[in-house]
């Protein structure tokens, strides 16, 4: 007898009557599909071939099961895995964003013999699960295909338009994401956009797939050759930052850690936070220490693309087992999650933001505090930008200020005291404590 979920205690996800299959739910931290009525035979067919469970153990797909709960008006109820954190395509580093193509292409590949596809290519229907590897999240997306082309326009615009444009020039990684917030790169963008010579989409996949009668053989040709495309040589973005960690170690080697690194190591440690988030990541140190060391999932943000498609990269190549979800976004911009991380790190990142980019330290506390429900790690440079700077540093840039502005936020304020090597530049680590509700 399954347990019925009162609906007032459900939170929907998503618009309604846009999934041909289901509705996904939030309860309790969880998430769900429930299964329309109408529905029920064919996504019950679905399993009793194996599919969800191959796709699943493939990566392609995210998990699924019926679960032990029921919803008025549905036939049944899928339970799926959390997914950690919620991105978006236009926070993605351009290898993820090529890493997650690829996995709409092999999952309609491997839908493709049953003579099924993906209606839509969203961006927003990928989760990133484990460390940082892209998974399609919308189960109900999957369908009997009518057209040899289903899906395709939405693939050219949130993901191969962007990518060729990316291949082709490299420096225009902005541009892309900000194509990416708002619908993507149409064909008609992608005609002016990016050389006729460079890859041309419509008929490199295109000329076998016109030359066969049959719908899927002409689908395959099309997502083979697109697949093809969409090579190891994607250029790397170039940034300032994307270099910053490169002689360190990563993910850290926890063996032998000096003293400012160490001291972040026990006081995470200590705090044993259920969630992370680290911001202004850089290429993910401490983003991974974090991730190891407590077992949280830790969600890496850095505005800087290179260093964060670096981030993306180690992760990738780490085969180390950690929950991280890496995202090219500034600190300044709200999150979508519903509750914040129990921890926010952010080291050696405030002396950028109040004497580069302006910020009082009334907004940087603030920007802190609002991405985390309970402590807070960073950082003073006593030194400002650098010795060489140190006589340009304003009255206001006191370590004093920012423990008031902080202070505003957070119950307790303290200065963690620990062996500092004299041969570097100092720094002064902070931990606030209590995050009020203000």
């Amino acid at each position: 007898m399954n347990t019925e979920i009162p609906k007032d205690r459900i939170r929907w996800i998503g618009v309604r009557g846009l999934d041909p299959v289901g509705r996904v739910f939030e309860y309790e931290g969880r998430y769900f599909r429930a299964i329309r009525p109408e529905r029920a035979d064919f996504v019950r067919g679905l399993f009793s071939k194996g599919i969800p469970q191959r796709l699943a153990e493939r990566g392609l797909l995210i998990g699924a099961e019926e679960a032990p709960v029921s919803v008025e008006g549905f036939a049944f109820v899928l339970a799926h895995p959390t997914v950690p954190f919620e991105t978006r395509a236009h926070e993605w580093p351009r290898t993820l964003l090529r890493d997650a193509a690829r996995v709409w292409l092999e999952l309609n590949l491997a839908l493709l013999p049953e003579g099924l596809g993906l209606i839509d290519a969203h961006g927003a229907n990928f989760g990133q699960i484990g460390a940082c590897r892209p998974v399609w999240l919308d189960f109900g997306s999957i369908a009997p295909l009518e057209k040899s082309n289903t899906g395709f326009a939405e693939f050219r615009a949130h993901f191969l338009h962007p990518l060729r444009l990316l291949y082709a020039k490299s420096a225009t990684g902005s541009l892309v994401r900000a194509a990416l917030r708002h619908g993507g790169i149409t064909d008609d963008a992608a005609a002016q956009l990016i050389p006729r010579t460079f890859r041309p989409a419509a008929a490199f996949a295109g000329w076998r797939a016109a030359r066969s009668p049959d719908r899927n053989v002409r689908r395959e040709h099309s997502l083979r050759d697109w697949l093809g495309m969409l090579s190891d040589d994607l250029p790397p973005p170039r940034t300032f930052w994307q270099s910053y960690q490169s002689g360190a170690s990563l993910p850290p080697d926890y063996a032998s850690l000096p003293a400012r690194k160490a001291t972040f190591q026990r006081l995470l440690r200590e705090l044993k936070p259920r969630s992370v988030i680290d911001l202004a990541a850089n290429e993910g140190y401490f983003s991974f220490m974090a991730a190891r060391e407590t077992g949280a999932d830790t969600l890496a943000v850095d505005f800087d693309e290179g260093a964060a498609d670096s981030l993306y990269r180690q992760a990738r190549a780490s085969n180390i087992a950690m929950s991280v979800t890496c995202a090219c976004a500034d600190v300044f911009e709200p999150r979508r999650e519903r509750t914040a991380p129990d921890l926010a790190l952010a080291p050696a990142l405030t002396h950028h933001l109040t004497l580069t980019q302006r910020f009082p330290w009334s907004a940087v506390a603030a920007a802190f505090a609002r991405n985390t429900t309970s402590a807070l790690i960073t950082e003073f440079m006593p030194h400002g930008l650098g010795v060489k700077k140190q006589g340009q540093i304003p009255e206001w840039y006191r370590l004093e200020n920012f423990r008031d502005a902080l202070s505003v936020h957070f119950d307790s304020v303290e200065i963690v005291d620990y062996p500092a090597d004299p041969a570097a530049s100092p720094r002064t680590i902070i931990l606030a404590r209590g995050r009020r509700s203000n």
